[in-house]
Protein backbone atom coordinates (compact mmCIF):
# COMPACT_ATOMS: atom_id res chain seq x y z
CA UNK A 1 0.00 0.00 0.00
CA UNK A 2 1.07 3.59 -0.66
CA UNK A 3 0.13 6.18 1.95
CA UNK A 4 0.47 9.79 0.77
CA UNK A 5 0.57 11.91 3.89
CA UNK A 6 1.39 15.55 3.03
CA UNK A 7 2.27 18.17 5.60
CA UNK A 8 -0.92 20.03 4.70
CA UNK A 9 -4.08 18.44 3.36
CA UNK A 10 -5.75 15.10 3.85
CA UNK A 11 -3.79 11.83 3.62
CA UNK A 12 -4.81 9.35 0.94
CA UNK A 13 -3.90 5.75 0.32
CA UNK A 14 -3.95 3.28 -2.54
CA UNK A 15 -3.87 -0.50 -2.42
CA UNK A 16 -1.39 -1.36 -5.15
CA UNK A 17 -2.45 -4.98 -5.95
CA UNK A 18 -6.04 -3.93 -6.65
CA UNK A 19 -5.34 -0.54 -8.23
CA UNK A 20 -2.89 -1.70 -10.93
CA UNK A 21 -3.10 -4.32 -13.64
CA UNK A 22 -0.03 -6.16 -12.35
CA UNK A 23 -1.92 -7.43 -9.30
CA UNK A 24 1.11 -7.46 -7.01
CA UNK A 25 2.93 -5.08 -4.71
CA UNK A 26 6.42 -3.54 -4.41
CA UNK A 27 8.91 -5.54 -2.35
CA UNK A 28 10.80 -3.91 0.50
CA UNK A 29 13.82 -6.20 0.55
CA UNK A 30 16.83 -5.82 2.83
CA UNK A 31 19.77 -5.55 0.43
CA UNK A 32 22.30 -7.29 2.76
CA UNK A 33 19.88 -10.16 3.46
CA UNK A 34 19.16 -10.64 -0.22
CA UNK A 35 22.88 -10.56 -1.08
CA UNK A 36 23.56 -13.27 1.49
CA UNK A 37 20.69 -15.38 0.18
CA UNK A 38 21.93 -15.12 -3.42
CA UNK A 39 25.54 -15.83 -2.50
CA UNK A 40 24.49 -18.87 -0.47
CA UNK A 41 22.36 -20.13 -3.36
CA UNK A 42 25.22 -19.59 -5.81
CA UNK A 43 27.58 -21.55 -3.56
CA UNK A 44 25.02 -24.36 -3.26
CA UNK A 45 24.90 -24.53 -7.07
CA UNK A 46 28.66 -24.92 -7.29
CA UNK A 47 29.88 -21.35 -7.62
CA UNK A 48 33.11 -20.41 -5.85
CA UNK A 49 32.40 -17.44 -3.56
CA UNK A 50 35.59 -15.54 -2.67
CA UNK A 51 35.05 -13.05 0.15
CA UNK A 52 37.60 -10.35 0.88
CA UNK A 53 38.76 -10.37 -2.72
CA UNK A 54 39.36 -7.19 -4.73
CA UNK A 55 39.47 -7.09 -8.52
CA UNK A 56 42.63 -5.30 -9.68
CA UNK A 57 42.38 -5.63 -13.45
CA UNK A 58 39.83 -6.77 -16.02
CA UNK A 59 40.63 -7.80 -19.57
CA UNK A 60 38.81 -9.82 -22.18
CA UNK A 61 38.99 -13.44 -21.08
CA UNK A 62 40.98 -12.67 -17.93
CA UNK A 63 40.44 -11.32 -14.43
CA UNK A 64 43.18 -10.30 -11.99
CA UNK A 65 42.41 -10.08 -8.28
CA UNK A 66 43.95 -9.69 -4.85
CA UNK A 67 43.15 -11.73 -1.75
CA UNK A 68 44.88 -10.71 1.49
CA UNK A 69 47.55 -8.96 -0.56
CA UNK A 70 48.21 -11.99 -2.75
CA UNK A 71 47.76 -11.42 -6.49
CA UNK A 72 46.27 -14.05 -8.75
CA UNK A 73 44.28 -14.32 -11.97
CA UNK A 74 41.81 -16.57 -13.72
CA UNK A 75 40.49 -17.01 -17.24
CA UNK A 76 36.85 -16.53 -18.04
CA UNK A 77 34.62 -17.05 -21.06
CA UNK A 78 32.73 -13.93 -19.99
CA UNK A 79 33.39 -11.39 -17.22
CA UNK A 80 30.28 -9.96 -15.58
CA UNK A 81 30.77 -6.77 -13.57
CA UNK A 82 28.28 -5.95 -10.82
CA UNK A 83 30.70 -3.66 -8.99
CA UNK A 84 28.29 -0.74 -8.68
CA UNK A 85 28.45 2.86 -9.82
CA UNK A 86 32.25 3.04 -9.55
CA UNK A 87 32.86 -0.20 -11.43
CA UNK A 88 36.39 -0.63 -12.77
CA UNK A 89 34.96 -2.32 -15.86
CA UNK A 90 33.12 0.88 -16.83
CA UNK A 91 36.50 2.37 -17.79
CA UNK A 92 36.88 -0.26 -20.52
CA UNK A 93 34.00 1.18 -22.52
CA UNK A 94 34.57 4.08 -24.98
CA UNK A 95 33.88 7.55 -23.59
CA UNK A 96 31.15 8.25 -26.13
CA UNK A 97 29.06 5.46 -24.57
CA UNK A 98 29.21 7.04 -21.10
CA UNK A 99 26.04 9.11 -20.55
CA UNK A 100 25.04 11.28 -17.60
CA UNK A 101 22.12 13.59 -16.84
CA UNK A 102 22.62 17.08 -15.37
CA UNK A 103 22.99 17.08 -11.58
CA UNK A 104 19.66 18.25 -10.18
CA UNK A 105 18.74 16.30 -7.04
CA UNK A 106 20.34 14.63 -4.02
CA UNK A 107 18.97 12.10 -1.57
CA UNK A 108 19.87 11.25 2.04
CA UNK A 109 18.95 8.04 3.83
CA UNK A 110 18.98 6.53 7.32
CA UNK A 111 17.63 3.40 9.01
CA UNK A 112 15.30 4.22 11.92
CA UNK A 113 14.06 1.84 14.63
CA UNK A 114 11.11 2.17 17.02
CA UNK A 115 9.04 4.07 14.45
CA UNK A 116 5.27 3.93 15.18
CA UNK A 117 4.38 4.07 11.48
CA UNK A 118 2.22 1.55 9.59
CA UNK A 119 4.34 -1.43 8.62
CA UNK A 120 2.14 -2.32 5.63
CA UNK A 121 2.51 0.91 3.64
CA UNK A 122 5.17 2.96 1.90
CA UNK A 123 4.66 6.50 3.21
CA UNK A 124 5.40 9.63 1.20
CA UNK A 125 5.18 13.40 1.54
CA UNK A 126 6.09 16.01 -1.08
CA UNK A 127 5.74 19.77 -1.36
CA UNK A 128 5.72 22.45 -4.05
CA UNK A 129 9.44 23.12 -3.55
CA UNK A 130 10.44 19.66 -4.73
CA UNK A 131 11.15 18.13 -1.30
CA UNK A 132 10.32 14.46 -0.90
CA UNK A 133 10.18 12.55 2.39
CA UNK A 134 9.72 8.76 2.21
CA UNK A 135 9.54 5.89 4.67
CA UNK A 136 9.87 2.27 3.53
CA UNK A 137 8.86 -0.02 6.44
CA UNK A 138 11.02 -3.09 7.07
CA UNK A 139 8.90 -4.60 9.83
CA UNK A 140 9.03 -4.54 13.65
CA UNK A 141 9.19 -0.74 13.82
CA UNK A 142 12.17 -0.42 11.46
CA UNK A 143 11.99 1.84 8.39
CA UNK A 144 14.32 3.10 5.70
CA UNK A 145 13.86 6.87 5.84
CA UNK A 146 14.82 9.15 2.94
CA UNK A 147 14.90 12.87 2.26
CA UNK A 148 15.25 14.05 -1.35
CA UNK A 149 15.91 17.67 -2.35
CA UNK A 150 17.39 19.99 -4.95
CA UNK A 151 21.19 19.83 -5.12
CA UNK A 152 21.19 23.63 -5.19
CA UNK A 153 20.12 23.65 -1.54
CA UNK A 154 23.54 22.33 -0.54
CA UNK A 155 22.18 20.00 2.15
CA UNK A 156 24.65 17.35 3.29
CA UNK A 157 23.87 14.78 5.98
CA UNK A 158 26.62 12.36 6.93
CA UNK A 159 27.29 10.21 9.98
CA UNK A 160 26.00 10.32 13.59
CA UNK A 161 26.78 14.03 13.95
CA UNK A 162 23.93 14.80 11.52
CA UNK A 163 21.30 12.39 12.90
CA UNK A 164 19.48 15.13 14.80
CA UNK A 165 19.54 17.57 11.87
CA UNK A 166 18.25 14.92 9.47
CA UNK A 167 15.32 14.11 11.74
CA UNK A 168 14.60 17.80 12.45
CA UNK A 169 14.54 18.66 8.75
CA UNK A 170 12.44 15.59 7.91
CA UNK A 171 9.84 16.64 10.48
CA UNK A 172 9.86 20.22 9.21
CA UNK A 173 9.24 19.11 5.62
CA UNK A 174 6.73 16.32 6.28
CA UNK A 175 5.02 17.23 9.56
CA UNK A 176 5.51 13.63 10.75
CA UNK A 177 6.35 14.41 14.38
CA UNK A 178 4.52 11.26 15.50
CA UNK A 179 6.81 9.06 13.39
CA UNK A 180 10.19 10.72 13.91
CA UNK A 181 10.22 11.86 17.53
CA UNK A 182 10.12 8.32 19.05
CA UNK A 183 12.56 6.98 16.44
CA UNK A 184 16.04 5.65 17.17
CA UNK A 185 18.67 6.18 14.42
CA UNK A 186 20.53 3.05 13.37
CA UNK A 187 23.35 2.50 10.91
CA UNK A 188 24.89 4.92 8.46
CA UNK A 189 23.51 8.29 7.39
CA UNK A 190 24.74 9.41 3.99
CA UNK A 191 23.87 11.73 1.11
CA UNK A 192 24.09 10.73 -2.54
CA UNK A 193 23.64 12.45 -5.86
CA UNK A 194 20.41 11.32 -7.49
CA UNK A 195 21.86 11.87 -10.97
CA UNK A 196 21.17 9.13 -13.50
CA UNK A 197 24.09 7.85 -15.57
CA UNK A 198 24.54 4.85 -17.83
CA UNK A 199 26.65 3.05 -20.42
CA UNK A 200 25.06 2.68 -23.83
CA UNK A 201 25.02 -1.00 -24.86
CA UNK A 202 26.73 -2.40 -21.71
CA UNK A 203 28.53 -5.30 -23.37
CA UNK A 204 31.69 -5.59 -25.43
CA UNK A 205 34.45 -8.15 -26.03
CA UNK A 206 33.37 -10.64 -23.38
CA UNK A 207 32.65 -8.06 -20.65
CA UNK A 208 29.09 -7.37 -19.46
CA UNK A 209 27.98 -4.65 -17.06
CA UNK A 210 24.99 -5.30 -14.80
CA UNK A 211 23.11 -3.24 -12.21
CA UNK A 212 24.63 0.12 -11.28
CA UNK A 213 27.70 -0.74 -13.32
CA UNK A 214 25.47 -0.55 -16.41
CA UNK A 215 22.94 2.12 -15.40
CA UNK A 216 22.43 4.18 -12.25
CA UNK A 217 18.79 5.02 -11.68
CA UNK A 218 17.78 7.91 -9.41
CA UNK A 219 17.53 6.16 -5.99
CA UNK A 220 14.52 8.35 -5.19
CA UNK A 221 12.45 5.91 -7.26
CA UNK A 222 13.80 2.71 -5.69
CA UNK A 223 14.47 0.89 -8.98
CA UNK A 224 18.13 -0.06 -8.55
CA UNK A 225 17.63 -3.52 -7.09
CA UNK A 226 14.88 -4.43 -9.54
CA UNK A 227 17.02 -3.25 -12.44
CA UNK A 228 19.97 -5.35 -11.23
CA UNK A 229 17.86 -8.50 -10.94
CA UNK A 230 16.35 -7.91 -14.37
CA UNK A 231 19.82 -7.47 -15.88
CA UNK A 232 20.93 -10.76 -14.31
CA UNK A 233 17.89 -12.63 -15.61
CA UNK A 234 18.18 -11.10 -19.09
CA UNK A 235 21.86 -11.99 -19.44
CA UNK A 236 21.34 -15.47 -17.99
CA UNK A 237 18.50 -16.21 -20.39
CA UNK A 238 20.57 -14.97 -23.34
CA UNK A 239 23.58 -17.13 -22.40
CA UNK A 240 21.46 -20.24 -21.90
CA UNK A 241 19.66 -19.85 -25.22
CA UNK A 242 22.70 -19.10 -27.39
CA UNK A 243 25.89 -21.12 -27.68
CA UNK A 244 27.66 -18.09 -29.15
CA UNK A 245 28.17 -16.02 -25.99
CA UNK A 246 29.42 -13.04 -27.95
CA UNK A 247 26.05 -12.82 -29.69
CA UNK A 248 24.31 -13.50 -26.37
CA UNK A 249 26.16 -10.60 -24.75
CA UNK A 250 25.01 -8.22 -27.45
CA UNK A 251 21.47 -9.58 -27.17
CA UNK A 252 21.53 -8.78 -23.45
CA UNK A 253 22.83 -5.25 -24.08
CA UNK A 254 20.14 -4.53 -26.67
CA UNK A 255 17.41 -5.70 -24.28
CA UNK A 256 18.92 -3.69 -21.43
CA UNK A 257 18.97 -0.54 -23.55
CA UNK A 258 15.26 -0.94 -24.35
CA UNK A 259 14.00 -1.27 -20.79
CA UNK A 260 16.51 1.23 -19.40
CA UNK A 261 15.34 3.83 -21.92
CA UNK A 262 11.74 3.34 -20.79
CA UNK A 263 12.64 3.62 -17.10
CA UNK A 264 14.91 6.63 -17.65
CA UNK A 265 12.27 8.43 -19.70
CA UNK A 266 9.56 7.81 -17.10
CA UNK A 267 11.63 8.93 -14.11
CA UNK A 268 12.53 12.03 -16.10
CA UNK A 269 8.85 12.78 -16.60
CA UNK A 270 8.14 12.39 -12.88
CA UNK A 271 11.04 14.63 -11.89
CA UNK A 272 9.99 17.27 -14.39
CA UNK A 273 6.33 17.36 -13.36
CA UNK A 274 6.35 16.59 -9.63
CA UNK A 275 9.76 17.50 -8.24
CA UNK A 276 10.53 20.71 -10.09
CA UNK A 277 10.45 23.69 -7.77
CA UNK A 278 9.34 27.29 -8.04
CA UNK A 279 5.94 29.02 -8.21
CA UNK A 280 5.64 28.57 -11.98
CA UNK A 281 5.46 24.79 -11.53
CA UNK A 282 2.66 24.73 -8.94
CA UNK A 283 -0.14 25.67 -11.33
CA UNK A 284 1.35 23.49 -14.10
CA UNK A 285 1.30 20.43 -11.86
CA UNK A 286 -2.23 21.16 -10.62
CA UNK A 287 -3.65 21.43 -14.14
CA UNK A 288 -1.79 18.32 -15.31
CA UNK A 289 -3.14 16.26 -12.40
CA UNK A 290 -6.71 17.37 -13.07
CA UNK A 291 -6.47 16.39 -16.74
CA UNK A 292 -4.73 13.08 -16.02
CA UNK A 293 -7.50 11.97 -13.67
CA UNK A 294 -9.97 12.11 -16.58
CA UNK A 295 -8.17 9.22 -18.28
CA UNK A 296 -6.26 7.50 -15.48
CA UNK A 297 -6.31 4.08 -17.20
CA UNK A 298 -3.53 5.33 -19.48
CA UNK A 299 -1.04 5.36 -16.60
CA UNK A 300 1.83 3.04 -17.68
CA UNK A 301 2.87 2.56 -14.01
CA UNK A 302 6.45 1.86 -15.04
CA UNK A 303 7.85 2.04 -11.48
CA UNK A 304 5.48 -0.64 -10.22
CA UNK A 305 4.63 -2.80 -13.23
CA UNK A 306 8.02 -2.76 -14.95
CA UNK A 307 9.53 -0.95 -17.95
CA UNK A 308 7.87 -3.00 -20.68
CA UNK A 309 5.25 -0.46 -21.78
CA UNK A 310 6.16 1.59 -24.84
CA UNK A 311 6.05 5.26 -23.86
CA UNK A 312 4.28 6.76 -26.84
CA UNK A 313 3.68 10.43 -27.56
CA UNK A 314 0.05 9.86 -26.59
CA UNK A 315 1.09 8.64 -23.14
CA UNK A 316 3.49 11.58 -22.73
CA UNK A 317 0.71 14.06 -23.48
CA UNK A 318 -1.58 12.29 -20.99
CA UNK A 319 1.15 12.37 -18.32
CA UNK A 320 1.67 16.11 -18.63
CA UNK A 321 -2.02 16.87 -19.16
CA UNK A 322 -1.50 18.27 -22.65
CA UNK A 323 -4.80 16.88 -24.06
Amino acid sequence: MWLVRPKTGEPRSSHVPTSLNVGTTPLRISHPHMQEALLSHAADQGAKVMRGTRVTNIQTGNLEYSTSGKLDDLSARIVVSTEGRNATARNLFPSDRHKVDPEIRSISGLILDDVPAPMDANIISSDDDGHLVIMFPQGNGRVRSYLSFSSEEGRMYSGPKDYEQFITDSIELSGWNDYYEPATPSGLLATFKATESWIDHPYQDGIALLGDAAAISDPTFGQGLSLTLRDARTLSDALQSNEDWELAGHEYAESHDRYWKTLHTYTGWISDLFYSWGPENIERKKLAMEKRELNIEMDPSVLLEGPDTELTEEIRKWFFGED
